[in-house]
């Protein structure tokens, strides 16, 4: 929103704010200890893009919305651009239980 792209900006939060409704996830021990374990196997993601994919592990989820391309080098998770919208929405939006 700082670009400039202040209208932009609030109608992809306001669209992300209604797909993450009921989908926020706690964080547990058990998380930050297989965050411990993933960070030996793959490298390059940050401790908090670790727990992620630790929660996103646990709870059997493939695809992540995140502005973080690190998330796109790996094997089994499919990434998505905040700012292509169509396709995340469309994608995340279908699987939603």
């Amino acid at each position: 929103m700082a670009l400039g792209l202040y209208e932009q900006g609030r109608d992809v939060i306001r669209r992300f704010a209604n797909v993450l409704q009921d989908r926020i996830e706690s964080v547990n021990v058990d998380d930050v200890v297989s965050a411990m374990t993933l960070a030996d196997r793959i490298r390059g993601l940050s401790a908090r893009d670790l727990i992620h994919l630790s929660i996103m592990t646990r709870l059997g989820v493939d695809a992540i919305v995140s502005a973080d391309h690190g998330f796109s080098n790996i094997s089994g998770v499919n990434w998505f651009d905040p700012g292509d919208l169509n396709t995340w929405q469309r994608n995340v939006s279908s699987s939603r239980s």
